[in-house]
């Protein structure tokens, strides 16, 4: 990962235009928008919110760091963008897999998004209120 975005979260100080040119295909995301409010949780995952821009409103900018995670998506349909990490998700009862920078994966209204993070990773995550 680009030193400039390791740093970000240790600083907590981020920076859309360096992450615009570190992930040149996430851009839309970063290019004309500005970070939000920052949420941070006791298990060590970060997000961030994407105010401006993005194909489904809200979006969200995050860090997972190591280990096994297990989130309900609600009442939200979620489509999570991979960028950078490594990382096996899935959801509900199907198998997890290893994505590629910029995979997606959508996770329908209801069901529970499973991570297993080997290595600390980046996301961008949409959510769709159903």
């Amino acid at each position: 990962m680009d030193s400039r975005v390791k740093n970000m979260f240790a600083d907590e100080k981020i920076k859309f235009g360096v992450l615009a040119e570190a992930f040149p295909g996430m851009k839309e995301y970063f290019e004309g928008t500005k970070p939000g409010r920052i949420n941070r949780y006791d298990n060590g995952v970060m997000s961030i919110v994407i105010n401006g821009q993005g194909k489904e409103k809200p979006s969200t900018f995050g860090y997972l760091p190591v280990g096994r995670f297990v989130f309900n998506v609600g009442g939200n349909r979620e489509t999570m963008h991979f960028l950078h990490g490594e990382i096996d998700w899935g959801f509900g009862k199907n198998p997890t897999v290893r994505p590629k920078q910029y995979d997606i994966l959508v996770i329908p209204a209801g069901e529970d998004l499973i991570l297993n993070v080997k290595k600390p990773t980046l996301y961008v995550c949409d959510y769709l209120k159903q």
